[in-house]
C-alpha cells in the first residue's frame, strides 16, 4: 500500500503536468485509463478498487484533468496562507484601546464611512491604519469587511469582486494569526462573501419608529437608561415586529444588572427572529450572570451557529466552557492545497510540501474534485441556470469525502499522522461530514446560509458542535 502512495505522488508531479496540455476531450467515469503507463494504470486500479464511483472520486477527477485542454501546473511548495500567517506571528496584537490618538481618529473616521456604506473610502482609511499599526487584528478585520463591501458593490464585475474578496481573506488570515481566538483566517476554498449576518434588520422599517429608535440609542449610549427604555418601548408600539427593539429593552435592564428582568425581553427577541445571533449571545451572557451555565451553553452554541464570524459569541462559549470544564476549538481545516486560475488560462495547484506522501495525495484528490467542478464543466452541468460559479453543498461533500477516503485508504505509521485529517476522518466516520460542511464551510463562507436550513438540520449542526468543537466534559 505504501508504495502506491509514493507512486501517486511521483506520477502526479511528473505525468499530470506534461499530459494536462494535451487537447483531448474529457471521458466519462466508466472509461478506462489509457494504456502505456503502467504506473498510472496501477494507481487508477488501486484507487478505483478502494473508492468506487458512486460520487466523483479523485480518480475520475484525475482522468478529466489529465485530458483537459487546459494546462494544470501541479507542484509541491509553501502554501500562501502560511506565509501570510507569518506576518501575524512576527507581531504582537495591538487592541483598539492601545491605538495612539492619531490612529484612533482614523479608526473613528473609517467606522463612519463604513456605516454610510462608503466602503471604498473606509477601505482606504483602514488600509492606512493597518500600514501604521500592522499588529492590530481588529483593524485588519474591519479592512476585510470594507473589502467585502466593495466586492458586493461591484458584484457585476466578477473578476474585480473576486479580487476584493481574496484581499479580504488575506487580511483575515493575518488577523487570525495575531488573535488566534478569531473564527477567521485560512481554511476556505473560496473567500467569504460577507462577515456577519446581513439579513437581520438593525433598524425599524417604519420611518417614525426608526427616528424614535435612533434617539433611544443616543440616550442608551450616554447611560440614560430609563429614558432609553421608554423610547425603545415607544418604538415597539410603532413597529411590534422589530426584534432588535426587544433586544434593546433587555439591554437596558442588563446594564442596570437587573438580569432577571432582562431575560423575557431576550426571549421575545428570539421569538421574533430565532436566527438572531446577537439575541442568543445576550441571552447566554445573562444566563451566565444568573449562574445557569448549562442553559448559557445552549444559547451560546446557537449564537455561533447563527453567526459563524461573531468573535464575541465564540468568546462567550469559551467563558461558559471555563465554568463547565470544556474547551472550544473550531474544527475547520486549514486547506493544505491551493488552486488558482492564472492569467494565461492555466490552473496552478500547489500542495503543502511539508506533509507526508499520503497527506499530499489526499489533498490533491480534494483539489482535483474541486477543479473539475469549477473549471471542467461539472458546475455548469449541475447548475445550468447559473451564470456565475459558486460553491455548492454537493461539491463540498464530494471533495471532502474524497479527502477522507484517500486518507483512510491505508494504515499509517506514527511519522505520517496528520491531526487535521485524523479529526476529519473521525467526523466522517461518526456521520457528521455533512454538518461539518454546513457549519465550517458554507456558514463560514456566507453566514446567512443558516436561514435556509431546516430545524432538524440546525439541531444536527448543534450536535456536531457539541461532539467535535467542544472538547471535554459537556453537560
Amino acid at each position: 500500500m505504501r508504495s502506491i502512495a509514493h507512486a501517486i505522488v511521483n506520477s502526479l508531479f511528473a505525468v499530470v503536468i506534461v499530459s494536462a496540455c494535451a487537447p483531448v476531450s474529457p471521458r466519462t467515469p466508466s472509461e478506462q485509463p489509457p494504456d502505456g503507463d503502467t504506473t498510472t494504470a496501477r494507481i487508477y486500479a488501486e484507487l478505483r478498487s478502494r473508492l468506487g464511483d458512486e460520487r466523483m472520486t479523485p480518480t475520475y477527477a484525475l482522468d478529466v484533468i489529465e485530458h483537459s485542454p487546459r494546462a494544470y501546473v501541479i507542484r509541491p511548495g509553501r502554501i500562501r496562507s502560511d506565509s501570510l500567517r507569518d506576518v501575524g506571528r512576527l507581531s504582537r496584537n495591538v487592541s483598539i484601546s492601545e491605538l495612539t490618538p492619531g490612529a484612533e481618529d482614523i479608526w473613528h473616521e473609517a467606522s463612519i464611512e463604513y456605516r454610510l456604506r462608503n466602503y471604498a473610502r473606509a477601505a482606504e482609511l483602514y488600509r492606512a491604519l493597518v500600514d501604521a499599526v500592522p499588529g492590530c487584528a481588529d483593524c485588519r478585520v474591519e479592512l476585510a469587511r470594507s473589502f467585502l463591501g466593495v466586492a458586493a458593490q461591484r458584484a457585476s464585475d466578477d473578476a474585480t469582486a473576486l479580487m476584493y474578496r481574496q484581499r479580504a481573506e488575506d487580511e483575515l488570515t493575518i488577523a487570525s494569526s495575531l488573535s488566534p481566538n478569531l473564527p477567521l483566517g485560512a481554511g476556505m476554498y473560496s473567500p467569504p462573501m460577507w462577515l456577519g449576518r446581513s439579513t437581520i434588520r438593525a433598524a425599524p422599517r417604519d420611518e417614525r419608529a426608526r427616528a424614535v429608535f435612533d434617539i433611544a440609542s443616543e440616550q442608551h449610549h450616554i447611560d440614560e437608561l430609563d429614558a432609553a427604555r421608554r423610547l425603545y418601548l415607544q418604538t415597539l408600539t410603532l413597529e411590534p415586529a422589530f426584534g432588535r427593539g426587544y433586544l434593546a429593552v433587555g439591554d437596558t435592564y442588563f446594564d442596570e444588572r437587573r438580569f432577571t428582568d432582562a431575560l423575557p425581553w431576550y426571549h421575545q427577541a428570539i421569538a421574533r427572529d430565532s436566527t438572531d445571533a446577537l439575541a442568543w449571545r445576550a441571552l447566554a451572557v445573562t444566563l451566565l450572570a444568573l449562574d445557569d451555565p448549562v442553559s448559557a451553553k445552549d444559547a451560546a452554541i446557537w449564537a455561533v451557529i447563527y453567526d459563524y464570524h461573531d468573535a464575541e459569541s465564540w468568546d462567550v462559549l469559551r467563558r461558559v466552557g471555563r465554568v463547565l470544564g470544556f474547551s472550544v476549538t473550531p474544527a475547520r481545516l486549514a486547506k493544505r492545497v491551493e488552486v488558482r486560475h492564472e492569467r494565461d488560462g492555466s490552473v496552478s495547484v500547489v500542495v503543502d510540501s511539508s506533509m507526508g506522501d499520503l497527506a499530499k495525495v489526499s489533498w490533491l484528490g480534494y483539489a482535483f474534485v474541486r477543479a473539475v467542478w469549477q473549471y471542467e464543466g461539472r458546475f455548469e452541468a449541475r447548475n445550468e441556470a447559473s451564470t456565475t460559479y459558486f460553491t455548492t453543498f454537493e461539491e463540498q461533500l464530494e471533495a471532502m469525502a474524497s479527502l477522507t477516503a484517500v486518507w483512510s485508504s491505508e494504515p499509517l505509521d506514527s511519522a505520517e499522522r496528520n491531526v487535521d485529517l485524523d479529526r476529519l476522518k473521525r467526523i466522517a466516520e461518526a456521520g457528521y461530514l455533512g454538518e461539518y460542511i454546513l457549519f465550517e464551510e458554507l456558514a463560514a463562507h456566507d453566514p446567512d446560509i443558516v436561514t435556509l436550513l431546516s430545524p432538524s438540520a440546525l439541531h444536527r449542526v448543534k450536535q456536531y458542535i457539541e461532539r467535535f468543537v467542544i472538547r471535554g466534559r459537556v453537560i
